[in-house]
């Protein structure tokens, strides 16, 4: 993993955005001097390397979800007027080119998380399995799931479009085994649900993008960060 380079990557974003906000903007995906440092930012499969992740990972990785979901909200809460209450369904669709990229890199690393905190849980000794570390464990699944259900809404926004909703559905396809696992039988039967209602909201060959997805949100059994309780 690189975490340095998105440390570097984001400074160039914030110097880049101090110019384009005074127009009263951020950094545009359609820019070519904005695409190329959000393709920087979002550099996932070098920031992030391969897995398999392990149990000394979970502190970068950690920080590089942090890192990357201050981007996107950077984007989604984004105002030109300070003071204002930002209209997230307004900058859902105007920034959702740079949207579909930010969850996109999001995603993976939350995935990464997921696979790294199983070995970094069993690393520990029993008496250091505390109430706050099992909070711990818990908030990751909450936030896979809630991510998962945001990027299932936005798929099916009337103005989102269908690049950008590849984007989303292919995170979701190659993120969905590891995130599977990291679940209760519970959510991942409400998640098979969920996206069975998206395929189904979707054009058909939009919809076709997340079949893949069904397989893993319909295995049984319980492994992985949800056998941790």
């Amino acid at each position: 993993m690189r975490a340095k380079e998105l440390s570097a990557a984001i400074t160039e974003f914030q110097t880049l955005a101090e110019r384009t906000l005074e127009a009263g903007d951020l950094p545009r995906w359609a820019d070519p001097e904005g695409a190329r440092v959000l393709a920087r930012v979002w550099d996932r499969q070098r920031i992030l390397g391969t897995s398999p992740y392990v149990a000394a990972d979970v502190p970068v990785l950690l920080g590089i979800v942090d890192q990357w979901n201050k981007i996107s909200k950077t984007y989604l809460l984004f105002t030109a007027k300070p003071g204002t209450v930002p209209n997230t369904a307004v900058t859902t669709i105007r920034y959702q080119n740079e949207l579909a990229r930010g969850v996109d890199a999001l995603m993976h690393a939350m995935a990464a998380v997921a696979e790294a905190i199983v070995p970094f849980w069993e690393s520990l000794p029993d008496k250091d399995h505390t109430t706050v570390r099992r909070a711990g464990i818990q908030n990751i699944r909450v936030g896979l799931v809630q991510t998962l259900q945001e990027v299932l809404t936005t798929m099916r926004l009337q103005n989102f479009h269908a690049d950008n909703r590849r984007i989303l559905a292919l995170a979701i396809v190659e993120t969905a085994g590891i995130i599977s696992r990291s679940l209760s039988e519970a959510d991942r039967t409400a998640m098979a649900a969920q996206v069975t209602a998206t395929i189904q909201a979707l054009p058909e060959e939009e919809g076709d993008w997340l079949i893949p997805a069904l397989a893993p949100f319909s295995q049984p059994g319980c492994t992985g960060l949800c056998a941790i309780n």
